[in-house]
């Protein structure tokens, strides 16, 4: 059984991997994964930008975080970001923030390759893992249909997802499609099974 270690007490995270079979741990030592959560806005001058008076920011939120993800790195144990935590990795990798964009509603399609997942997001930033700054590979980068980025796979097994697959219950494609992605990037497991998952 694969133990993670949840940052902070959301309890639908918690209810999410328990129901996917995930043993929930209490601390980093020992865990085969780190989901870092939603939240407040990642402080910009963290990506070196001034703040542009969109962002709420906290600070003490930031330290934790990014913290936890520097423990992480040092002991091998990939790291999977769920909207906020996927800004908060994109920074911890050494990419920058869109501090606002407009217009990109909850409910949208991720375009992954030939399909189409539904998902569900509430960010009003946007991940930028493409500077010529990122410590780690950028392997894939999967967007909305509107443009902005949904999805980044990183080259260090660390994973960045905008959207909420908490949001739903097990079977639900948004919720297959996240565990699809934690197995093949966190993981190195390419178990992807159309069928199973109700791609086809």
């Amino acid at each position: 059984m694969r133990k993670v270690f949840i940052e902070g007490s959301d309890h639908l995270l918690h209810k999410m991997f328990q129901d996917e079979g995930y043993q929930v741990v209490g601390s980093l030592i020992g865990a085969d994964l780190l989901c870092v959560e939603g939240g407040a806005d990642v402080t910009p001058e963290l990506y070196g930008e001034a703040n542009e008076g969109l962002s709420g920011n906290d600070e003490n939120k930031d330290v934790v975080t990014f913290g936890l993800m520097a423990m992480a790195e040092i002991m091998g144990v990939p790291i999977v970001g769920i909207c906020r935590g996927s800004q908060a990795l994109c920074v911890h990798e050494g990419g920058k923030l869109n501090q606002h964009i407009n217009g990109h509603g909850r409910s949208h399609n991720v375009v992954y390759g030939d399909r189409i997942i539904p998902v569900s997001s509430t960010h009003h930033q946007e991940a930028q893992p493409l500077s010529t700054y990122m410590k780690a590979d950028v392997l894939n980068v999967w967007y909305a249909e509107d443009g902005v980025v949904e999805v980044t796979e990183y080259g260090s097994n660390n994973l960045g997802c905008q959207f909420h697959p908490e949001y739903f219950s097990k079977g639900h494609p948004c919720w297959d499609f996240f565990f699809e992605l934690v197995d093949k990037v966190c993981f190195d497991l390419d178990i992807y099974d159309g069928e199973k998952h109700g791609y086809n």
